[in-house]
């Protein structure tokens, strides 16, 4: 595993122009081994029926949090892929930019699992979430 910035630097720039994390607005803003934050701007088109960000949007920030703290924290030719995924949605993202925080709380040879928590700029917790990755060495 490498662990100078270049390297750091250069996981930021392949997925900030990953396809999927530029459709929902994510930007990889923080990364070292084991941890990842990823800022999520308002965007009008995220919002579902009632208002409020959809859930899902949520979901794939708690996610992708971990996915590029772990990213971090393996050799580079590392594959992985999420095999469990949970979201405790504590209160709802109205007009409002979030950011996520992912740890890797335990990477072993063939799992990792992640802790995230996606707060407000003003620090209000929005949703608590994990996931488990399986490593494929």
């Amino acid at each position: 595993m490498r662990t100078d910035e270049s390297h750091f630097e250069s996981i930021k720039k392949r997925l900030n122009t990953t396809p999927y994390y530029r459709f929902l607005g994510m930007e990889v803003s923080e990364v070292s081994p084991g941890f990842a934050r990823i800022n999520l701007p308002f965007k009008r088109d995220l919002l579902q029926l009632a208002g409020a960000v959809h859930g899902g949007v949520t979901a794939s920030l708690v996610d992708a949090a971990v996915a590029v703290a772990l990213i971090a924290s393996v050799a580079p030719e590392t594959r992985i892929t999420t095999i469990e995924l949970k979201v405790n949605y504590v209160s709802p993202v109205k007009k409002e930019d979030v950011t996520a925080e992912g740890r890797i709380i335990h990477k072993g040879s063939h799992t990792a699992v992640g802790d995230v928590e996606v707060r407000t700029k003003d620090g209000r917790l929005v949703a608590k979430g994990m996931a488990t990755y399986m490593i494929f060495a």
